[in-house]
Parts: structure tokens; sequence; C-alpha cells
């Protein structure tokens, strides 16, 4: 279990990680390279995504 001096810095991070996700997405609109009105949201998934790889992928395995 963190104790509260972890659990605000894995808090600062996932905060820090979700700030370049959103920056990169928010400057890819702004260049038409992104087709996207929810940056936020679009940030929240992509990053979503990445966690969720941990929970399947197996090497050797499926895809």
């Amino acid at each position: 279990m963190l104790g509260e001096a972890g659990r605000r810095l894995v808090v600062a991070l996932r905060d820090e990680q979700e700030a370049i996700f959103r920056d990169i997405i928010e400057r890819g609109s702004r260049m038409s390279e992104f087709g996207t009105r929810y940056q936020r949201e679009s940030a929240r998934v992509v990053i979503s995504m990445g966690y969720s790889i941990a929970a399947w992928y197996r090497l050797g395995g499926n895809l």
C-alpha cells in the first residue's frame, strides 16, 4: 500500500503523462493531423489502450 508521499508521486506522474499525450493530440488537431473535438478524452483513451496491453499481451501468444 502506498503512503501519502507515494500516492502524491504517482498522481503527479499520471498527470504529467496525461498532459504530454493531451499536448500531442491538441497540437495534432490544430495541424489537422488528428480529427477529434475531444482532445482530453482522446488522450485518456490512448493511455488506457497502452495500459491494457499488459493485461492481454503474452510473448509468443496469439494477438
